[in-house]
């Protein structure tokens, strides 16, 4: 999400860290874990501290996976950018009629 945020690509990010683009999509899709020393690069580069990796995980087991879905939606530039304009919409009302519409759209 940081790295989409800041219009980084991939491949960027990649170069910056030492790795392929395809092992920062691995480590986006939460199919391969990250190293110590490579999340202290990751937080460096996207000038984050490395507690924002975090933010938001839940410690209950049985919602694990829904970390990694989250990652995924917010990897892609169309699933940040409904994120940030979702949040912008202030009536309830609207958000529920938007959500909605979603599910049916996507049925």
């Amino acid at each position: 999400m940081r790295r989409v945020a800041l219009r980084m690509s991939q491949t960027d990010l990649a170069d910056l860290i030492g790795v392929t683009f395809q092992q920062v999509q691995k480590y986006e899709k939460g199919l391969n874990r990250v190293s110590a020393s490579t999340l202290q690069k990751l937080s460096e580069i996207l000038n984050v501290p490395v507690a924002y990796f975090f933010e938001g995980l839940s410690r209950e087991p049985s919602l694990a996976g829904s970390s990694t879905e989250w990652a995924q939606f917010l990897s892609v530039p169309e699933g940040f950018a409904l994120m940030k304009a979702f949040q912008n919409i202030r009536s309830k009302e609207v958000r529920g009629a938007l959500v909605d519409l979603a599910v049916r759209l996507g049925s």
